[in-house]
């Protein structure tokens, strides 16, 4: 995959593509077969990157000859993001899960948005106008990753030789992601009055390390983000008892709808956070056509 090689390899040439011959000795096959072979997604995960991805795409007004605003595209990719956080709080708010459930069904969504975070341009959605909901956003993802962790750990499935064979690639991903996100701020985002929060991109790195998992399979990220936040002392500055919702997403994911959710009446019945507000394919034809550069409908066939 891409990232798996140095951006520089690429703009110069020098990345090496696999051969047929390797891309048929793993493609498909089962992860128990190559332990080594840190390149691994589930069938399932893969299914969700696909859906986010369409979703993300179906929100891009450049794909639809279209300009509604500046900021369009990225409050699109805002909106699937929530989607997708929301789809964790449905999986949080069910609190009789059995505990394996709950840890395989929160990683199954991770894993998808870690993915997801790769094959998008993410620049749009780091631009917003609204930043003081981008920065939450992104602390709400950093409890998100957090909240999956623990379910993980209190499932048993948090170690070095996991049945979840994917742990240090996601964890990887997500630190890529991470730092990306923090190169455009200059603090830690957080989600409450609690200041401790700030360690949260710590703890991700502390829960790997203690469980021997090794945060692999992104260029550079040993550098980018272990190294960067393997700090014991900073990790510990943020403690909470062992519980199911240890790191308090039902607070923040309240604080987090109060801020920026829609509210619901007899003129609205969808979510709270996300929808599709930002769904090209979903608007009125005439609505598409009075943004189209050809004043035109880009669903109809003749346009595309």
């Amino acid at each position: 995959p891409a990232y798996s090689v140095d951006p520089e390899d690429i703009e110069t040439g020098k990345e090496i593509q696999p051969t047929a011959e390797e891309e048929k000795r793993y493609d498909g096959k089962p992860a128990e077969e190559f332990p080594d072979w840190p390149y691994v997604i589930s069938e399932a995960t893969a299914e969700l990157v696909t859906k986010y991805s369409l979703e993300s795409s179906k929100r891009n007004q450049d794909i639809f000859s279209m300009y509604v605003s500046n900021d369009f595209t990225g409050y699109g990719m805002q909106e699937v993001i929530e989607n997708q956080l929301t789809g964790i709080n449905a999986l949080m708010a069910k609190r009789r899960l059995p505990a394996d459930e709950l840890a395989v069904g929160l990683w199954l969504r991770l894993s998808a948005f870690a993915h997801w975070t790769q094959s998008q341009q993410l620049g749009p959605w780091f631009m917003i106008d609204d930043g003081q909901r981008w920065q939450d956003t992104v602390a709400m993802i950093g409890i998100a990753i957090l909240a999956t962790l623990n379910a993980l750990d209190r499932a048993k499935l948090l170690k070095e030789h996991s049945p979840v064979k994917d742990l240090g690639l996601v964890l990887a991903l997500l630190g890529d992601f991470i730092c990306d996100c923090l190169d455009q701020t200059t603090t830690i985002p957080y989600l409450s009055s609690n200041t401790r929060e700030v360690c949260w991109p710590y703890k991700i790195v502390s829960y790997a390390k203690a469980s021997s998992i090794e945060i692999k399979g992104v260029h550079g990220i040993e550098g980018k983000f272990v190294q960067r936040f393997d700090n014991e002392d900073e990790a510990n500055y943020w403690k909470r008892k062992e519980c199911v919702d240890r790191w308090g997403w039902g607070t923040k994911w309240r604080i987090f709808g109060r801020e920026y959710g829609k509210q619901r009446s007899i003129f609205y019945r969808g979510p709270s956070l996300g929808g599709n507000t930002f769904d090209i394919t979903c608007w009125p034809a005439a609505e598409r056509r009075k943004y189209h550069f050809e004043d035109e409908d880009p669903l109809e066939s003749e346009t595309l």
